[in-house]
């Protein structure tokens, strides 16, 4: 078996044409210790792949579960301002409660939506990150696998010992944010309709 030249030209070769197909082509020119560099540097780039798209989902994640919890504390913010103006202010004025109730449904369902949004790109990232944890421990085995789900970790009486485990932890916080979403835009769509009632 005849030994090749490592010179730059053949190694830029190697790279435009890819790991893989250059073996298939040239397997008879070339010596297994040289193949064996080949397949380390392939594995190296596809390290720093996986690595940048971990940081790059870990941060999208933590964006998107920052939001999931904002969200419902700033409707309810601005929604207590408003019962305010509601309640006082439009008190005796049946087109005003009329204008604030419609403003408070609109902004409380887009606000819903956004939950919603938030909470379906947080999953995504989820599966994202976990699909990369099980690529690097292919890579190398002796990874810690980190468990992002409550039921997940919950289960996971080795890695996660010290975990309360009772009823409230296995509760989903979403579903309870989302849920009181739900019946606060229902009282306000509901005041809307009464406030119509009223002046028709």
């Amino acid at each position: 078996m005849d030994e090749v030249d490592f010179d730059a030209k053949l190694i830029l070769n190697i790279v435009e044409e890819g790991t893989e197909a250059w073996k298939k082509k040239n397997m008879a020119k070339v010596n297994y210790s040289f193949m064996f560099i080949v397949s380390n540097m392939g594995q190296d780039k596809l390290l720093e792949i996986l690595l940048r798209q971990y940081s790059e989902c870990f941060s999208d994640r933590r964006t998107q579960v920052t939001m999931v919890w904002q969200i419902p504390s700033i409707t309810m913010a601005i929604n207590t301002f408003i019962g305010i103006l509601y309640l006082g202010y439009a008190k005796e004025n049946a087109v005003a409660r009329l204008l604030i109730l419609a403003a408070a449904v609109a902004f409380t369902f887009v606000a819903l939506v956004a939950l919603i949004k938030h909470r379906f790109f947080e999953l995504a990232r989820t599966r994202d990150v976990i699909w990369i944890q099980n690529e690097l421990k292919k890579i190398e085995s002796d990874i810690r696998e980190i468990k992002w789900r409550s039921e997940d970790i919950i289960c996971d009486k080795k890695g996660y010992p010290d975990v309360p485990r009772h009823f409230i932890s296995r509760i989903s916080a979403y579903n309870c944010l989302r849920n009181m979403m739900f019946a606060m835009l229902i009282v306000l769509v509901s005041l809307l309709l009464w406030e119509l009632i009223l002046i028709l």
